[in-house]
């Protein structure tokens, strides 16, 4: 999995089907229910950790590194020159980006899914 800001919209299909003629049938429904359902959390979790570790990588990646984002991910070029590009007469990166609002930018874009959940 590639570096990206955190999504956690996940969609999980669990198809259970189960004919029963009895109630010892529907005892054996349920159980294989919850071992289903178990399962999805297993599965629900996997996902939800890779796609942290892939929202860290992203920030880390390009963290201190603006040149770096917009030429890997050219749709964040207006977002980062517009409110973040200094000066071109400039000889550090720091004169030309504002290197410390540009972290907390690019924070708020990998945890955006996080941080949105809080307004919740």
């Amino acid at each position: 999995m590639k570096p990206e800001p955190l999504n956690l919209d996940i969609q999980l299909k669990v198809n259970l089907t189960y004919k029963w003629g009895n109630e010892y049938d529907f005892i054996n429904f349920k159980k294989g229910y919850e071992k289903g359902f178990s399962e999805a959390q297993k599965v629900i979790l996997k996902i939800v950790k890779q796609r942290i570790k892939s929202a860290c990588e992203f920030y880390l990646r390009y963290k201190d590194n603006p040149k770096l984002l917009i030429s890997e991910h050219k749709k964040y070029y207006d977002d980062v020159v517009g409110n973040f590009f200094r000066s071109f007469n400039s000889k550090t990166l720091e004169e030309y980006y504002d290197i410390d609002k540009y972290n907390e930018w690019l924070f708020k874009l990998a945890f955006k899914a996080m941080l949105e959940g809080e307004n919740q």
